[in-house]
């Protein structure tokens, strides 16, 4: 049985439709040996993290980064994702991932995430992680 990876482009916020895509040059396969996920083929990244999400309640990030574009892949578990616009809070999107996803978070989208269980991520991008790219929003998601 095979599966293939999802992507969730947040670059049309407010219109970002929610369902997921298949990405054809991408994917998963699954036989007697393990699992292979091909998350890219092509780019060198500056930036790679392992996160866990624990379901306490709290958010994470509630930032968005002025340069930096961030690939995320759900390894295990479920994960909520809030996306906007940093100007304009009233474009608040929710969106539930699961395993297999891969969400793609351009500069100048602000972002938090809160887990709905136990939630392991890996986090990828081509620009080198900078603390000074960082705005924090402080947005309060009830």
């Amino acid at each position: 049985m095979s599966s293939t990876l999802k992507l969730v482009d947040v670059t049309k916020l407010p219109e970002l439709n929610p369902k997921t895509s298949p990405m054809p040059q991408l994917g998963s396969l699954t036989n007697s040996k393990g699992k292979t996920v091909l998350l890219s083929n092509h780019a060198s990244y500056e930036t790679v993290i392992l996160l866990e999400f624990l379901p306490n309640g709290e958010l994470r990030g509630n930032h968005y980064h002025q340069h930096k574009q961030e690939l995320l892949y759900i390894i295990e578990g479920k994960l909520t994702g809030y996306f906007w616009l940093p100007e304009d809070t009233t474009t608040l999107q929710k969106f539930t991932f699961t395993p297999g996803e891969l969400i793609t978070v351009p500069a100048n989208i602000a972002h938090a995430y809160q887990a709905v269980e136990k939630t392991l991520v890996l986090e990828l991008s081509t620009t080198r992680f900078d603390p000074a790219d960082t705005c924090y929003q402080g947005i309060a998601i009830a």
